[in-house]
């Protein structure tokens, strides 16, 4: 089994899962226009796990990460 490394690629290339960076994050969040706060509520989160991720002492995952990748590529409003 070939194991992920860092952003969910494997050591042979293939993409296993999305990869947002703590700039990502904040900059799909200030695109948005939106607080740390309400972007939680959107999200389904706390504003402190937001900031976390903004600041990379945390990563998203599950259907945060999933959340995430859609706002990134259609908008906030998709999931309002």
């Amino acid at each position: 089994m070939v194991s992920p490394n860092r952003c969910g690629r494997t050591h042979g290339g293939q993409r296993r899962r999305k990869c947002l960076t703590p700039a990502d994050i904040r900059a799909i969040r200030e695109k948005e226009g939106v607080s740390q706060a309400v972007f939680a509520q959107y999200i389904g989160v706390t504003a402190g796990l937001v900031s976390k991720w903004e600041c990379g002492e945390k990563k998203p995952s599950g259907p945060s990460l999933k959340l995430l990748t859609i706002v990134k590529a259609k908008g906030l409003a998709v999931i309002a």
